[in-house]
This record gives C-alpha cells, sequence and structure tokens, in this order.
C-alpha cells in the first residue's frame, strides 16, 4: 500500500480540484508542500512577499473566473497576508489559503516556538468565509477539497485551511487519483442556498415594485448577463458600488455607473424606497 506525507497529499488534492497555478513563499514550515510540488503539473509563482502572493492570487481569481490559490508559512507569512484577503472578502472573490502551522505538541501551551499564534485560526476568521486546522493527517484531502468548494459556493470569498507541519511530514496512506476526484466532486453539490418558493416571491416583489432600482457590487461579477437581463426586464436603473465597476457595460442605457456618492443620485435612491416601503396616506 502506498504511502505519501501530508504534504503531497496536499498538492495531489490540489490536483484532483484542477488547481493550475499556485502563489506563494517557501519557508522552513511549509517545505514539505513545496517538496511535493516539484514532480506536480501546477506552476508556482513565487512572490517577494506574502501580501503579494495573496494579491496575485486576488488577481489571478477576478481575471480567470477559478479560484486562486495562495500558500504561505505559520506566523508572519499568515500576517502578512490578512490584507488581500481582507479584499477578497470584501470583494467576493473566491480564494484558497493553505498556511503551516507549528507542531501539534506544542500547539496552545505558550512554548515560544518560531512564528507561534495564540489563535490563527480565529484571526484569519473575521477576514474569510471560514479558516480550519487540519487535526488528522489522514483528513487533509478532505479539508483541502471542502476549502477549495466553500471558496466557489454561495457568495464566494477566501477560505484558509491551516495545516501544522507534524502533519505535513506524517506518512498517509495514499489515496488514488479518482478517489480524491470523487471526494471533491462530493463538495461540489451543495442544498442550495435559497428555496425556490422564497426565490419565486422575490421575483413577484420585484415585478409589484412601481420603481425598483437595483445596486450592484462585486458578488454580481459572475452574472453580468443575468444582471443585464433583470434590469431590462424590470426597466430598473442600476447603480454600480466601487467594487462593482465593470460588471455592466456603463454605456448599457440602464447602467448608471458608479455614482452613487452623488447627492442627485442618493435622492432618487431613497424616494424610491420610500415610495416602496412606506405606508401611503
Amino acid at each position: 500500500m502506498k504511502r505519501i506525507t501530508g504534504g503531497q497529499a496536499v498538492v495531489k488534492t490540489l490536483e484532483a480540484c484542477a488547481v493550475k497555478t499556485i502563489f506563494g513563499i517557501p519557508g522552513l514550515h511549509n517545505l514539505a508542500v513545496y517538496e511535493a510540488l516539484l514532480d506536480s503539473s501546477i506552476r508556482h509563482i513565487t512572490a517577494r512577499h506574502e501580501q503579494g502572493s495573496g494579491f496575485m492570487a486576488y488577481g489571478y481569481a477576478r481575471s480567470s473566473g477559478e479560484v486562486g490559490a495562495a500558500l504561505v508559512i505559520s506566523g508572519p507569512g499568515l500576517t502578512n497576508i490578512l490584507t488581500p484577503l481582507g479584499e477578497a472578502f470584501h470583494e467576493s472573490v473566491p480564494i484558497l489559503l493553505i498556511s503551516s502551522n507549528i507542531p501539534t505538541r506544542f500547539q496552545s501551551i505558550r512554548s515560544g516556538m518560531l512564528h507561534e499564534l495564540a489563535d490563527s485560526t480565529l484571526m484569519v476568521r473575521s477576514v474569510c468565509k471560514e479558516s480550519r486546522t487540519v487535526t488528522v493527517a489522514e483528513k487533509i484531502p478532505l479539508y483541502i477539497a471542502e476549502a477549495y468548494s466553500l471558496a466557489k459556493i454561495g457568495r464566494p470569498g477566501p477560505v484558509h485551511v491551516e495545516i501544522p507541519l507534524d502533519l505535513l511530514q506524517q506518512q498517509i496512506v495514499a489515496l488514488t487519483h479518482g478517489e480524491l476526484e470523487n471526494i471533491v466532486i462530493s463538495m461540489e453539490n451543495p442544498a442550495p442556498l435559497v428555496s425556490a418558493d422564497r426565490l419565486n416571491m422575490a421575483a413577484d416583489t420585484l415585478m409589484a415594485s412601481g420603481h425598483p432600482v437595483i445596486i450592484a457590487g462585486s458578488g454580481a461579477c459572475r452574472a453580468n448577463h443575468e444582471l443585464a437581463e433583470l434590469a431590462e426586464r424590470l426597466g430598473a436603473p442600476v447603480l454600480l458600488t466601487t467594487g462593482g465597476k465593470g460588471v455592466m457595460d456603463e454605456r448599457h442605457p440602464l447602467c448608471v455607473g458608479a455614482c452613487h456618492h452623488f447627492p442627485a443620485v442618493q435622492d432618487f435612491v431613497v424616494l424610491n424606497i420610500t415610495q416602496i416601503y412606506l405606508p401611503t396616506a
């Protein structure tokens, strides 16, 4: 029975997720992953700073429509990438961040080991959809596949998986590529976030409104055609947030653009909200 390291399991799971490119910086705590990347088809692009690797993954995700992947060490590597994670969370950009951590036996005891953090997942969770620590090496594929899927489903955003150094070096039973793909596929079909009844209710409310206005942000970046179709059916003007620039062609007759800071536009929106929600005399 073939055995591989936890670091190799990370890379093989990324391959099963069809990750083509990953951005990051090698360091003492993630060398097991980098060693596995040497034999992988995944292209690695080295940054000069972890913040740069995060923004590279951010740009890759926005331009390609795929999940951007990043790889950093624990401690300062993780803290340095928080800024692009926060931007990705705000702009609904899917990123999978994989970081290392100190060995499990040294965690939560204030050992003073290099790059120790008091609670890294609590810190990262403030700028991510989720942040999880792998506790058993055999579950590395499950955690990676689940995080990759979570980054895409619902409102996209960054998801963080942390793997302690000893688990990256530990030998585990290797899963076949087909078994890894099955794990990935099992994560790709989540339950609907909104029921059909609630969608129909929302559609009826929109159609019944007298003066609908659409405010579109970056969350609509993968639904630009649907946004234009909805606006045309409703005859509704579309305001774009700063992060939503580009989700609708500003040459479209219904697109007002990102000018919500103009007093006249604000008055127009407030007036229509008042007409819809306040009871008439």
